[in-house]
């Protein structure tokens, strides 16, 4: 009897440290799907923004040159430059650190 309980108690952290890692992955995981979620209602109201309106200049490409940006004290990114051509990128997604 006493064996067993031994037995059981050395191996209790296969069983506990898939629940730790589990635990902390769950925010993450949640995370990232309030973030689909958003996506989902940017891309299915596309239309109602003004910035998705026809633009008379816009023939056939746009380009950046030099851009940073940061977002609530956290840069995103800085110095890039990026041509994009008309109907080419539907987004650009990165992950949070």
């Amino acid at each position: 009897m006493l064996e067993g309980v031994i037995l059981i108690i050395n191996n209790m952290n296969k069983v506990m440290e898939p629940l730790m890692q589990f635990s902390e992955w769950l925010p993450k995981i949640l995370s990232v799907k309030v973030l689909f979620k958003k996506m989902d209602e940017v891309l299915i109201n596309q239309d109602n923004y003004i910035e998705t309106l026809d633009m008379d200049t816009f023939k056939e490409s746009i380009e950046f040159n030099n851009v940073s940006f940061s977002y609530e004290g956290t840069e995103v990114f800085k110095d890039i430059s990026l041509s994009i051509k008309k109907g080419g990128i539907k987004r650009i997604c990165n992950g949070s650190t």
